[in-house]
Formats: C-alpha cells, structure tokens, sequence
C-alpha cells in the first residue's frame, strides 16, 4: 500500500501541469490570462464561456485538452464546482458534444479519485472516517442511475446560458421553457429505472 504522502505530491504535479497549461495558451492576451480560471459563479461562467468560445475557432485542440483537464482535476481531487464544469462544456460544445464530454469526463474523473484513494489513503479513510465511507457508500447506491440526467440538465442549461445576452433573456418564457423540457427529458428515465428497481424489488420480498 503507498504512502498517503504521494496525494499531495500527484496533486502538486496535477496543479502545475494545469497551471502552466493555462499560462501556455498560444496568441492569449495578458488581460484574457486573468479571465481563464474555474469558475465559481454564473458571472465568471459567463466570461470563461464567452472568452474560450472565441478562442476555440482558432485553437480548437488547445480549448479541448484545457476543458479536459480542468475538468478531471476537479473530479480526481474531489474539488466541489463540478456542475460550473458542466455548464461551460454546455456553453462552449453545445448540448450534444458537452453531454458526452460531461459523462465521459465525469466517469474517468472519478475511477481517477477511486484509484488515488485505493492505493493511497484507503486503510487511512476506513480508519479514521468509517461513518463517513458508509454514508457515500449509501449516496452512491441511491444515485446509481442518477449522473447522467444531471449532467444532461446542466450541459443543456450552460447551452442556453451561453446564448443569452441579458437577464431578461434568462426570465422569457422560450428560454424557460426550454430549460424546464430539458429537465423533464432528463430526468423521466431516471424516475422509470427507479420504479422498476423498486418493484423488482417487492416481488423479491413477496
């Protein structure tokens, strides 16, 4: 079993490699340098989304591997923000490609922090933090089904975010609308697998 000492040195490296990533972006102006951070709030969303959206057209494979490892980063070390990760791929990809990259990302940043924590800190965790495993254990099996309607909702919700130009545009009915179908399609599959589990479920105990 590792050192549980190798966590801050692989997040060290993590850090710089994202670091230097970022300060490496090729014809980016020192004034858009200060923009380029993750993002905490709709406000910084909404200029990180608008400055790599313009950015992307002529360094497509730069915007690409920065969105890529920001986002497993956050997902490796168990940063909280993810949902603003999902918005920007949303708002700089589009509905289709940002869902696909929010799952896909989402997963691999996952079994990256599962991996991390096996091999570095499992004993140290289950040791000291034994309630806290049990109730993540048991988050984690009551959202079994439930990743990938979250991600489609906020990949859809940064799509539409990334198209308005005003708060008024937020309150309309269309951009409402559309947000609220959104969540309607995402979220039905998920309420249907539940109900089947739970009958399945019943004519098991019956």
């Amino acid at each position: 079993m590792g050192s549980i000492l190798w966590i801050p040195v692989v997040l060290s490296l993590a850090t710089a490699y994202l670091y230097f990533l970022s300060m490496s972006a090729p014809s980016l102006k020192e004034q858009d340098s200060n923009v380029l951070k993750f993002p905490s709030s709709l406000e910084d969303l909404t200029k990180v989304a608008k400055l790599l959206n313009k950015y992307k057209s002529e360094n497509f494979l730069f915007v690409f591997i920065l969105f890529c490892s920001a986002y497993l980063y956050k997902q490796t070390f168990a940063i909280p923000g993810s949902v603003f990760m999902n918005l920007l791929g949303g708002a700089i990809f589009g509905r289709f490609y940002g869902f696909i990259l929010a799952c896909f990302l989402s997963a691999t940043g996952a079994t990256c922090c599962f991996m991390l924590s096996k091999f570095f800190a499992k004993h140290y965790v289950l040791k000291y933090f034994p309630e806290k495993v049990n109730l993540i254990r048991k988050k984690i099996e009551e959202n079994n089904d439930g990743l990938m309607p979250y991600n489609f909702i906020c990949v859809e919700t940064g799509t539409t975010l990334s198209s308005l130009t005003s708060l008024d545009d937020l309150l309309s009915a269309k951009t409402l609308l559309s947000m609220g179908t959104a969540a309607i399609v995402a979220l039905v599959p998920g309420y249907l697998i539940k109900r089947r589990q739970q009958k399945r479920e019943l004519s098991k105990m019956s």
